[in-house]
């Protein structure tokens, strides 16, 4: 009980401890493939993200990588070169240079937002040597020597540091720096682990490390003080987590630079109790919702007829209803953009996981690729402006879901929301809301979705713009919503912010003309999709057999990571 609490006040104190938790949301701040020189790229939409409500970024793995300039940052070969030497072809990661993840880090924390590094503790990948592990006496790529850089970039660990928290001397040469090599022995099956668990312990994705090792954990320690205090970073997103050895993820979260800081682990899971079993298996850290996401909003979007997808579903299928402070929401990430995507009416996700409990996290590819960008900023000031306090479900049934945030009684008078799933037709619903609103208005703030397919009385009715709806002396109101959209409501007829003012001169994404749903057609013609609304999709390997070093490959957009 006392490690939940130190947890939660973690969290409270990574979120900022004056600001309510509804006013944070993450940007997922990179997609798969995205350009090369991107720390430059994101650095210049910073002004434009900060006035639309961005507060955090989860930034890209930012270690060298074993595709070199090509790889997406799921293939660690050297934990130490952060874009400063050149091996692998390369001296720049396929992000950037380790100065100008310096100076992203820098301008984010200059705006008041918070990065979070992508960190991939569970394999390595592009060895520089093959090895036979005794154990099994298999030959495999397990040998990272480092040759090609030969020196410790600035403030490493020295051979005194390793060896006190070792507990041992470590024979090396006198000149030799400290260069966190690896050697079969630190890897799987290890003397510390036979591969008596294969769920954790397989090379599904690259060599697998050993994190009970002690020169393992002891390096991974060194390593995330050195990284957090080298690039300033403020949180972690931890890829593949169920991979990681028992005990490994909380002795690491609490050791030195890491300590107190935010972190959500990834676990490709859409079953909610094997989630929350995982989450208190290291409860330092929250852990991402993909029950809400495989059960809940991508059925629900992709439900074009309103006839298959039951609205009532949404009312505990996340993990977000059972430990809302401790889970990162999602409408979509760089693995489910690739092989489980929302085809259509993705801002219904979007209106949920900016209305609900819950951290929120958006993905960039919504909001500079799809064109969502005005609507989900819409939501994220919403959510700000009138989020917060308990969730109370107002009316649910197989088309419509209404909630109302309570609001808070220093900071937020709260909101209600509306979804509506069926093709056609505007919807109305009377529900009781909260009591405190008896005998106002509950103004309309966003009305989105398929707003066309309603007719022109309905449209008199309610139009979205300067609409209000009275609220009797008992609470009672009728909320509409346009068909496959959203309305969202709250008291508070306030003008709201004025829209971002997009930075001078910044190098943008190209823009695109084309619809979302044509977009994201088009994008999928190019990859192969498993069938859809599955409760888990499976983790096949993104190893390739025909590469003799193991080099990670995106066969048919399978790497989930």
């Amino acid at each position: 009980m006392l490690r939940s609490k130190t947890a939660l006040l973690a969290l409270i104190l990574a979120l900022g401890s004056a600001a309510r938790a509804d006013e944070h949301v993450m940007l997922q701040g990179f997609y798969w493939d995205n350009d090369s020189g991107w720390y430059r790229r994101l650095g210049s939409q910073l002004d434009e993200l900060q006035a639309g409500g961005i507060t955090a970024i989860w930034l890209p793995s930012p270690v060298k990588c074993g595709a070199g300039a090509s790889s997406n940052g799921y293939d660690p070969y050297d934990h130490y070169d952060l874009g400063e030497f050149d091996q692998k072809g390369t001296v720049a990661t396929h992000f950037g240079t380790k100065q100008e993840l310096i100076d992203l880090v820098k301008a984010m924390h200059d705006r008041k937002m918070a990065a979070y590094a992508d960190m991939v503790l569970n394999h390595m990948i592009g060895a520089d040597a093959q090895e036979t592990n005794p154990i099994d006496q298999k030959k495999d790529w397990t040998r990272f020597d480092y040759a090609a850089r030969k020196v410790a970039p600035a403030g490493a660990p020295t051979w005194e540091q390793v060896e006190r928290l070792l507990g041992h001397p470590v024979p090396h040469a006198a000149d030799e720096p400290y260069l966190f090599k690896k050697t079969f022995s630190d890897f799987h099956p290890s003397a510390e682990h036979r591969d008596q668990n294969p769920e954790r312990h397989n090379a599904a994705f690259g060599a697998d490390l050993c994190q009970q090792h002690d020169w393992v954990r002891v390096g991974f320690k060194l390593w995330g003080d050195w990284l957090t205090r080298t690039v300033g970073y403020d949180g972690y997103r931890l890829d593949f987590a169920k991979g990681l050895d028992d005990g490994f993820l909380d002795d690491w979260l609490n050791s030195d630079s890491m300590k107190g800081k935010f972190a959500v682990r990834e676990y490709w899971e859409g079953d909610v109790n094997k989630l929350d079993a995982f989450y208190h298996e290291a409860d330092s850290a929250s852990v991402f919702d993909f029950p809400l996401f495989f059960n809940g909003l991508n059925p629900m979007c992709d439900d074009t007829s309103g006839n298959n997808f039951d609205m009532r579903t949404l009312t505990a299928c996340g993990y977000s209803a059972r430990n809302r402070f401790r889970t990162v929401t999602f409408a979509e990430n760089h693995d489910t953009d690739r092989s489980n995507p929302i085809r259509t009416d993705k801002t219904m996700a979007y209106a949920f996981i900016l209305s609900m409990e819950g951290y929120p996290c958006v993905f960039y590819k919504d909001l500079y690729v799809y064109g969502l960008k005005d609507q989900i900023f819409q939501l994220i000031g919403l959510r700000k402006r009138f989020a917060g306090g308990s969730t109370s479900v107002l009316h649910a049934d197989r088309h419509v879901f209404v909630a109302q945030r309570d609001g808070t009684a220093a900071t937020t008078d709260g909101l209600v929301m509306v979804l509506n799933n069926q093709a056609a037709g505007l919807v109305t619903v009377p529900v009781k809301v909260n009591k405190k609103w008896a005998g106002q208005r509950l103004w309309v703030h966003a009305f989105g979705g398929n707003v066309a397919a309603v007719s022109s009385g309905e449209s008199g009715k309610l139009s979205g713009d300067g609409a209000f709806v009275p609220v009797g002396a008992d609470g009672s109101a009728s909320l509409s919503a346009p068909p496959r959209g959203y309305a969202i409501y709250a008291i508070d007829n306030a003008p709201p912010p004025p829209p971002p003012t997009p930075p001078k001169n910044p190098a943008m994404p190209p823009k695109f003309d084309l619809p979302h749903d044509q977009l994201v057609a088009e994008h999928l013609i190019k990859h192969t999709h498993p069938p859809q609304h599955a409760p888990t999709p499976a983790r096949p390997s993104p190893v390739d057999p025909t590469r003799s070093n193991g080099m990670t490959e995106a066969l048919g957009g399978t790497d989930p990571h």
